[in-house]
């Protein structure tokens, strides 16, 4: 059975918020990002219209323009986000952070729930696998569906770019070590859905991304 992903854009830092869902309405959310009273109920419409039950939420990392969505999903559908463990620090200090950019944090939803370098997550049958992927920031990781030749990469690897390594727990080193050895292995026709920006491939970012 197939995976469909769906790609919805939000705040002012144009986060990629990820459906992914299966043709029996099961689906996953990453990174509901969706920060505005229009956002949110364009993201409930979204899974509304199409008879999407969302069964988990997973952030890809824990930087604040990815998480400002988590309160309202907690409230809507009584989910807490799922991430790396290595990504709960940045909890401590997710609300100040937000009102520097600007944001206010009306509801910190803390996860309890985490996931590792190797796990598998099941949808409809389906399974996504858990990479880790350091580099832009501790508790990174990316979605891969082997099935479906398709990757989300967070903000680990964009199209012709990667993630800043410029913030706390950031690395160059550590992220080009991410990239190589956890998302390069994989072929050239493997989609790669970004944290940001568009969509690319595994083969174009090999030939054309001056990072790698």
């Amino acid at each position: 059975m197939a995976l469909n992903i769906k790609t919805l854009v939000y705040n002012a830092f144009q986060v990629n918020t990820y459906v992914i869902y299966d043709d029996k309405g099961k689906c996953i959310v990453v990174d509901p990002a969706c920060y505005s009273q229009q956002e949110q109920n364009h993201l409930a419409a979204f899974l509304a219209d199409n008879g999407l039950n969302v069964e988990r939420i997973v952030n890809t990392h824990s930087h604040v323009d990815h998480v400002l969505g988590t309160g309202f999903m907690y409230r809507k559908y009584g989910l807490k986000p799922v991430i790396h463990r290595a990504g709960l620090p940045f909890y401590d200090h997710m609300a100040a952070h937000a009102l520097s950019f600007g944001f206010e944090i009306d509801e910190l939803v803390v996860p309890e729930e985490f996931i590792e370098d190797g796990d598998e997550l099941m949808l409809g049958g389906e399974k996504i696998g858990v990479l880790y992927t350091p580099g832009h920031a501790d508790g990174s990781v990316c979605l891969v569906h082997e099935a479906g030749k398709w990757i989300v990469t967070g903000d680990l690897l964009f199209q012709l770019s990667i993630g800043r390594t410029d913030l706390p727990t950031g690395s160059l080193e550590v992220l080009l070590r991410s990239v190589r050895e956890k998302v390069l292995v994989y072929d050239d026709d493997y989609v790669i859905y970004p944290g940001h920006g568009p969509k690319s491939t595994i083969g174009f970012e090999r030939l054309n991304n001056s990072f790698l």
